[in-house]
């Protein structure tokens, strides 16, 4: 697979909701793909929600679904992912699915199809964003969740159109977490406190091993260090973790080298957190990849999530954090 969307990904079809067809961001979408063939539909569903559909084929030759989102457009985050000590976390999914083909992604036992769905009423979701966050005096809102936003960019730049018009909420902030190579957004978007890159980083042995179609571990730093020198402070994620992949030596190695390219005085805070996923996501996934290692080594289950035992992740943990204290203060950085 490419390694970002971009106007010269070839998408196999475009599938288009007949009440999405005449909206500004589904022509913008169409204008990049004029020979990628239509078909139109009446809901989105009827494609993406259909039985028995082949997603590691779907994965191999990707389609495109425009549809409308009637909402509701804004969620409450999920006990599963890092909160960043708001009281107030939540998410919102302009996009279903995402480019990268990452063997851990949970996304694959989550939804039935490995189509992209971009949802092209953004006014909507702008609308509703800005009514939770009004109920809040601090908000978080993930805009990555379920998709790698910045990666579908120069399809349709949602991460333009969102930061324009939410960057001076108060209380707000936007958070968009991605391991896409695209420079071009941190150099075109002003730095504002209340937006936030984010960037998944894991060591090159992981990536190359679990991240496929994804950039690599070098291009994602370059866009790191491209976002630091246009005035942004950002946001490091280590999550996940793998125990056993690996010797841990890897991993302290790794660290030291993100913070000798990446500035600590740069960095707003850091996340830690070892693969998990959910046990029906899990055994989703486990049939669709009958020859993935991953899905079959043993875990623990905790609260129906699935893990690393919490005694191998205690020590690793502590271990780990003593190597992130070298670079970060402990207040921030953040453990799931």
């Amino acid at each position: 697979m490419s390694s970002d969307i971009s106007g010269t990904r070839r998408f196999r079809t475009i599938y288009i909701e007949e009440t999405a067809r005449e909206s500004p961001v589904a022509l913008h979408i169409l204008k990049r793909f004029p020979d990628v063939p239509r078909v139109f539909i009446r809901n989105y569903k009827d494609v993406f929600n259909r039985p028995r559909q082949d997603t590691r084929w779907q994965a191999r030759y990707p389609a495109l679904i425009l549809a409308v989102q009637p909402g509701p457009h804004v969620f409450p985050g999920p006990e599963v992912c890092q909160s960043f000590g708001f009281k107030a976390f939540f998410y919102a999914s302009l996009l279903l699915n995402c480019p990268f083909d990452c063997e851990y992604c949970f996304l694959q036992g989550m939804y039935p199809s490995a189509y992209t769905v971009a949802f092209v009423n953004t006014d909507d979701f702008i609308r509703s964003i800005r009514e939770e966050a009004a109920q809040h005096e601090s908000m978080l809102l993930a805009l990555s969740y379920d998709t790698d936003l910045p990666a579908f960019e120069n399809t349709f730049p949602y991460v333009r159109t969102l930061s324009d018009a939410l960057r001076n909420h108060p209380g707000l902030t936007l958070e968009f977490r991605s391991k896409s190579a695209v420079t071009s957004i941190y150099t075109e978007i002003p730095p504002s406190e209340n937006i936030l890159f984010a960037f998944s980083l894991s060591p090159r042995e992981i990536a190359g091993r679990f991240e496929n179609g994804a950039p690599g571990t070098e291009a994602r730093l370059h866009a790191a260090e491209t976002a630091i020198a246009a005035g942004h402070h950002i946001r490091l994620c280590f999550d996940p973790i793998f125990i056993g992949e690996v010797p841990d030596r890897v991993y302290e190695d790794f660290y030291a080298e993100v913070f000798s390219r990446l500035p600590a005085e740069n960095i707003r805070d850091a996340s830690h957190g070892f693969f998990r996923m959910n046990r029906s996501f899990f055994g989703n996934i486990a049939k669709s990849r009958p020859d993935s290692r991953l899905f079959a080594a043993d875990y623990e289950v905790k609260d129906d999530v699935l893990s690393f035992s919490q005694d191998q992740m205690h020590l690793i943990r502590e271990k780990h954090l003593d190597v992130l204290a070298r670079y970060l203060p402990k207040e921030k950085i953040f453990t799931l």
